[in-house]
């Protein structure tokens, strides 16, 4: 959870300094976390979005 934070706050600390209120600087974050959850490649995952990964898996368990 850290690293996650850390990793967020470093990626993200310009958007989230640009925040006008509150329900900005919610949407900023909502978007950005789906995008992190959906989209992003992560190195930890031979550098593939989580969504490929997770379709791959049921494919995966689908079969067996």
């Amino acid at each position: 959870m850290e690293s996650f934070f850390g990793r967020f706050k470093t990626e993200n600390g310009s958007l989230i300094q640009e925040a006008r209120d509150l329900e900005e600087l919610q949407a900023i974050v909502g978007e950005q976390i789906c995008y992190y959850n959906r989209s992003r490649r992560h190195s930890a995952r031979r550098n593939e979005a989580p969504c490929t990964v997770l379709r791959k898996l049921v494919r995966s368990r689908g079969t067996q």
